[in-house]
């Protein structure tokens, strides 16, 4: 009598998948078996039957699971939404052919496609070198070097960000010979601007006159580019707005910008108290609900709206960190799941056109160790995962309802990586112990786990790799 699993595997041989449906049919039977971690459906049973309430929660994600395949060997449609992210079956095919071997992948909000080729960075090694680099994929192609417009080329070592818009990529390049530049290329890798120097500071990693690159975009309506220059030598710590190479708002020290049509938004640093002030189409704002806005953090402007995190105190002092979302309040629920429901902030929020997500944490310590840190997924603060409790979230991705990220959990003692809302225990039959980092692109950890033979090892695209070199 065949079981659950080969029953479905034996349908699926008579349903004529197409290969798109045939990899999407791996995908749910792969995550049915992290689902019963190796478990067959009659041993699960019979635990659960035990009254063992970590197997009836398995029990339940196993039987749920198990609809979903029966449903799409029935009707055969694809109902995932990635909501503005790469379908990962692009990075997934973009990985198994490329030439070198892959040992780290970006964000996976950081991809884009064109015409269903990749654009982002992906970290790379070749045999004899003993640490990896970071190259720019063009429309489905590693750019290694670059051509200046004089054609000589400059052979890169790696890149830090990138920025993509239309036909052109805006990027902060490092050559091999630790020349650092801004640039403007086409798709083949031909600079049309470039930026080695701003503001009397260089960009060469060992120049004494050193500044760092951050928050690199193209302006949303002019296409000009635009980051912040940071200066953190011994004499000053200042963070410039660069737009066009040039200087701007010089009177502001920036904490994060975003350039709309020549606009500044983005938060700008007091320089009395440290504290940041949010700025929405070139305007600061110091009040919200007729409140006074004493700091704030991840704010972003859409649709001319504001979005960010606020720090408010009314006129009777009282304090606390509220959530705006296109202008208005926005109510996260359940925040009594916490320890201490009533002194909490939020930090790392992520907006959407409807949605909100991000990490909420307390201000008081647990045990007198650590914070504790909750997810927010659509605007609700969860505090487990398939019964596991939550401790900490180090990292967070949400994909449509799909939580995924690196969190500890108090009944494992440790960090786990969390994919598509399940827990994960093993790689490859290896026992997961700890988590250093990770994240995830699709359903595919990527990171640094810790095994239980005490041995850290890369994980990329849920395999654990062997490097060379």
């Amino acid at each position: 009598m065949l079981n659950p699993e080969q029953s479905l595997t034996e349908k699926s041989l008579h349903a004529n998948f197409t290969e798109v449906q045939q990899d999407h049919f791996d995908k749910l039977m792969s995550e049915l078996e992290v689902i019963s971690d190796g478990l067959g459906f009659a041993e699960l049973k019979v635990k659960a039957e035990a009254g063992d309430k970590e197997a009836l929660q398995v029990m339940r994600d196993y039987i749920a699971k198990k609809e979903q395949i029966v449903e799409f060997i029935e009707n055969k449609e694809i109902s995932e939404h990635y909501e503005g992210l790469v379908n990962p079956k692009i990075i997934k095919d973009f990985v198994e052919n490329c030439p070198w071997q892959v040992i780290e992948l970006d964000r996976w909000e950081r991809y884009s496609e064109s015409d269903g080729k990749l654009n982002g960075r992906i970290c790379i090694k070749y045999p004899l070198d003993k640490e990896g680099h970071w190259y720019p994929i063009i429309n489905g192609d590693i750019v290694r070097k670059l051509t200046d417009p004089e054609g000589k080329e400059i052979p890169l070592s790696g890149c830090r960000a990138l920025s993509f818009k239309d036909d052109q990529v805006l990027g902060f390049f490092r050559s091999v010979n630790g020349r650092g530049m801004v640039a403007t290329i086409d798709e083949a890798g031909n600079i049309e601007d470039s930026i080695e120097n701003s503001s009397g500071y260089s960009f060469e990693s060992n120049a004494d006159n050193y500044a760092n690159v951050l928050d690199l975009h193209f302006d949303e309506k002019t296409g000009e580019s635009a980051f912040i220059l940071a200066i953190e030598d011994t004499q000053q710590e200042k963070r410039l707005a660069i737009y066009d190479g040039l200087s701007e708002f010089e009177s502001m020290n920036w904490d994060s910008l975003q350039m709309i049509n020549h606009v500044p938004n983005g938060i700008s640093i007091n320089a009395a108290d440290k504290r940041g002030v949010p700025i929405i189409n070139g305007i600061e704002l110091f009040a919200f609900e007729n409140r006074s806005i004493i700091d704030c953090k991840n704010v972003k402007n859409i649709d001319n709206q504001l979005c960010g995190v606020l720090f408010l105190q009314d006129v009777t002092g009282r304090k606390e960190w509220v959530v705006v979302h296109k202008g208005k309040r926005a109510e996260i629920q359940n925040t009594a799941k916490l320890v201490d429901e009533f002194k909490y902030e939020f930090v790392n929020m992520k907006y959407g056109d409807e949605t909100i997500s991000g990490i909420c944490q307390t201000k008081r310590k647990l045990g007198g160790k650590v914070f504790q840190s909750l997810p927010i997924v659509n605007g609700s603060v969860l505090d487990n995962i398939g019964g596991h409790e939550i401790g900490q979230v180090r990292s967070l991705q949400v994909a449509g309802d799909q939580i995924n990220g690196c969190m500890e959990f108090f009944d494992y003692g440790g960090y786990r990586p969390v994919v598509n809302g399940v827990v994960i225990n093993k790689i490859e039959n290896h026992e997961i112990v700890d988590v250093n980092s990770c994240h995830v692109v699709g359903d595919k950890i990527n990171g640094i786990i810790k095994f239980a033979d005490g041995t850290y090892k890369v994980v990329m695209s849920k395999r654990v790799l062997k490097l060379e070199g």
